[in-house]
């Protein structure tokens, strides 16, 4: 998944994998896949995700989603931490992990999609990270209870 991000920074990505547990799930996630299917998915049900994922979305098994609520449940809120980015990097940061698209936050942010372009790569700069789910991260913290 990195070798992939790192060549091809703007190719989304979907996992279709075997593999279900956490590692496995935040690891591609982290590294910059778009969505995490495990194997069982239903062939039209996969046809739907490969959509989604062009649209800009995120599309998770159901126990892909669950394992990622329940950790995101584990963030503690609103703990203020210093940031590299500007107020409107994280304004960007935060639609995109609320799980826009480009074209919407330009849309929400009424600027281009280049503007958001340009945004997204100064702030993957900042990060040193190659990925949404990464800069999320990072920008966020693995702060846990």
């Amino acid at each position: 998944m990195r070798l992939i991000r790192q060549r091809f920074p703007e190719l989304p990505v979907l996992m279709l994998t075997v593999h279900g547990d956490d590692d496995s799930v935040f690891a591609a996630l982290c590294a910059g896949a778009c969505g995490y299917l495990l194997k069982e998915t239903e062939p039209s049900r996969l046809l739907d995700c490969i959509r989604e994922v062009h649209a800009g979305g995120a599309p998770m098994s159901p126990e892909v989603a669950r394992r990622v609520v329940v950790t995101l449940r584990g963030l503690i809120p609103g703990r203020p931490r210093e940031s590299v980015l500007s107020a409107r990097q994280r304004e960007i940061l935060q639609l995109l992990a609320q799980g826009h698209s480009y074209k919407s936050c330009a849309e929400s942010l009424n600027v281009s999609l280049d503007t958001i372009r340009f945004h997204v790569r100064n702030i993957y700069d900042r990060l040193h990270v190659n990925s949404r789910a990464e800069a999320v991260w990072k920008d966020y913290g693995p702060v846990r209870k």
